[in-house]
């Protein structure tokens, strides 16, 4: 099979396209990949830069969609099912071989290339809003970086859950994606701190902010209220 290799921790430059045989079917769902996402901490993972530091050669990529070859009888998924995949690594190939937990069946209204961007942000947006946040309808949600993959995801889900929404974001072009995310409201960066408090009289609620500088963050945390809770992307 092809694959995405990384030979040299250099960014985008170390990948080379490579043939390498094809993963081990034991106990995990094969799937042959249609769409493979790139998220920012595979970026930082070609750089040598990630929390985590791989040994070199790999292939990177933690997400992927494509169509279901085999899986365990009692994994409840079938051959030709269409999938995402949240794999531990080497999504950048032809064909995975992923923890059956790990795999999620594709509604027909989605297809496989957006699909393939979906695992990393949106359930890290949902952890962080439902586990760490633990919010509820009605109440409202300060994004920082809101047109980026992570922000808008948490958008999307903001607006399923009934949450209100203030999208920070940097210029005009963002301030639309934000939009068309579904944010309720937008400020600019600049000064955002000011905007806030004088849309919500002072108030500055729930917060989520992807990997936050520590200077913004010392910022974040002295808009807060006693009601308020501040939640860091640190992936």
């Amino acid at each position: 099979m092809r694959a995405v290799v990384l030979n040299e921790a250099i960014g985008p430059r170390g990948l080379q396209v490579t043939e390498l045989p094809e993963p081990a079917a034991t106990g995990r769902v094969v799937v042959d990949v249609q769409a493979a996402g790139v998220s920012y901490p595979d970026l930082l993972q070609t750089q040598g830069r990630y929390q985590t530091v791989r040994a070199l050669p790999f292939v990177p990529g933690v997400e992927a969609a494509g169509t279901v070859r085999s899986a365990p009888p009692d994994s409840g998924l079938e051959p030709g099912q269409r999938v995402a995949a949240l794999t531990t690594g080497g999504a950048w190939q032809q064909v995975v071989a992923v923890d059956p937990r790990r795999v999620l069946p594709l509604p027909d209204t989605v297809g496989v290339a957006a699909a393939a961007g979906m695992p990393m942000n949106y359930l890290t947006a949902h952890f962080a809003l439902r586990r760490r946040a633990r919010v509820e309808a009605g109440e409202l949600v300060l994004v920082h970086g809101a047109a980026g993959g992570l922000g808008q995801a948490v958008l999307h889900l903001c607006r399923a859950l009934g949450l209100r929404t203030i999208a920070v974001v940097s210029d005009d072009a963002k301030a639309r994606a934000a939009t068309a995310a579904g944010a309720d409201q937008v400020v600019p960066v600049d000064n955002w701190l000011a905007e806030v408090r004088a849309r919500t009289g002072g108030v500055a609620e729930p917060e989520l902010r992807p990997l936050a500088e520590a200077g913004s963050a010392l910022e974040a945390l002295g808009a807060r209220t006693s009601i308020g809770k501040l939640v860091l992307d640190l992936r």
